[in-house]
């Protein structure tokens, strides 16, 4: 299952012969990967998509990087400095004078529905912004990794305590459901003032603004800032080494914890066949006994019968929670309508973000008013915060809410939000922008009676 990205934009001096070739995904240039690794599959070659210049088709890049080595001697009466230098400053001090990079790449981490029309959007943004200028965008979306089979073979050999497992650090290459993409796009920037022959200063803090940029545009979330984190920027290859490495621990550290679970609910019910057994051999003795005997039976019948009212008590308790929650479920009329929906979100990788998962992930059915600091919640039910569906049903489904799934209407709907007139209906829409719109007449409705929570 595909994974979505933060928002970043890794930039760094272009290797131009590298690029091209990467960015073209040239026969000799796949021919030469490492095989292991499998991380471009051509048969999703036909998703990827390109964006050049008009001044910049038919140019390649090392001619670009020729006219501005020749527009920097007329702009300034210098020759570009390709190198870095090495200089004494006036107190002694050796430093280096870095060479000029005029030509940079970035690395764009995107969705899956990101299109070129949001990356032409972020260029332009970041053009009139810094002056910087977009010379091509590719768009990647036939690379990824295929999972280490290890991990979820030790995970489920934890879970099932088994005596034996497979140790394979092979990929699965023929199991499609490994395979983990990794959308992104390359963006290759003109870094210089053509005006004056002198490229663009961008300080930390312009860098960390490409980063705000980059996820307000895109409408992605921010990665974390290298400030508050304190980690450089990894290459690929080690960054998919190291989300392996700490998704292994975390599977480690469930498998440990669903065991010690386990074994506690087993010891709790062996306890409470045990103390029964204990009642009944008890009561049976007491009965055959004399009258103060029948009399402490007679104590232990009572006993027995409080705590067959309790279980029966505690049994409506959980059935009242099955209706309540049954109460969440869409209008009969409208169960298809949503039903389609959720399966039009799962179709394009896109999270359910379903607001009785976070109701059920805090506890609180009864909420009418969810927080964004509640869609936040770090739970496995908030399907606000994990992709795809969550471990397990929040409620007892009514025969009708399966039949819905199953013969769900065809639509092209992926957001839907409550109707103002809290009819249980809800208003659906296609365009996020449609759907902000719905959003915000229901939270005017929610304010205008003073519903917080």
């Amino acid at each position: 299952m595909a994974t979505t990205a933060k928002a970043s934009e890794h930039i760094k001096p272009c290797n131009i012969s590298q690029s091209e070739r990467h960015n073209r995904r040239d026969a000799d240039y796949i021919a030469s990967l490492n095989p292991a690794m499998l991380y471009i599959r051509k048969d999703l070659a036909h998703l990827n998509e390109v964006y050049v210049a008009p001044d910049m088709v038919g140019v390649s890049l090392q001619q670009h990087y020729d006219d501005i080595r020749i527009m920097v001697k007329q702009k300034t009466g210098r020759a570009m400095q390709e190198k870095d230098v090495k200089f004494t400053d006036k107190k002694g001090k050796q430093r280096v004078r870095q060479g000029c990079s005029p030509i940079r790449e970035g690395v764009v981490n995107i969705k899956p529905d990101t299109t070129m029309e949001d990356l032409l959007r972020y260029a332009e943004r970041v053009h009139e912004r810094w002056g910087i200028r977009a010379l091509q965008i590719h768009i990647h979306k036939d690379e990824g990794h295929y999972e280490v089979m290890e991990q979820r073979e030790q995970c489920q050999a934890n879970l099932n305590i088994a005596e034996s497992r497979q140790n394979s650090a092979e990929p699965d290459t023929e199991d499609p459901a490994s395979w983990e993409p990794n959308y992104h796009a390359h963006i290759i920037w003109d870094w210089m003032d053509h005006d004056t022959g002198k490229s663009f200063k961008l300080n930390a803090e312009d860098m960390s603004a490409i980063q705000d940029l980059v996820a307000e545009t895109l409408d992605m979330q921010r990665g974390q800032k290298k400030s508050e984190t304190g980690i450089d920027h990894l290459e690929r290859n080690d960054f998919i080494i190291l989300k392996q490495e700490n998704k292994k621990k975390q599977l480690q550290e469930e498998a440990k914890k669903a065991i010690a679970e386990k074994e506690e609910a087993n010891a709790e019910v062996e306890a409470a066949k045990t103390e029964v057994a204990d009642l009944w051999k008890e009561h049976d003795y007491l009965t055959s006994a004399n009258r103060t005997k029948v009399e402490r039976s007679n104590r232990l019948d009572l006993d027995i019968r409080t705590k067959t009212n309790r279980s029966q008590s505690l049994d409506c308790t959980i059935e009242a929670k099955k209706q309540e929650v049954g109460k969440l479920s869409a209008k009969a009329d409208e169960k298809g309508m949503v039903a389609r929906l959720y399966l039009n979100r799962l179709k394009k990788n896109m999270k359910l973000q379903a607001d009785p998962t976070v109701k059920f992930a805090i506890g609180d059915f009864a909420l009418r008013r969810l927080r964004l600091a509640d869609t936040r919640i770090e739970s496995p039910w908030n399907t606000y915060y994990v992709e795809g569906l969550p471990p397990g049903p929040i409620c007892i489904p009514e025969k009708s809410s399966i039949d819905a799934v199953l013969d769900a209407p065809e639509h092209d709907y992926i957001y839907m939000c409550a109707k103002e007139d809290f009819s249980g209906y809800h208003n659906f829409a296609v365009t996020y922008s449609d759907h902000e719109a719905n959003a915000k007449r229901y939270q005017k409705a929610l304010d205008e009676r003073n519903i917080t929570r």
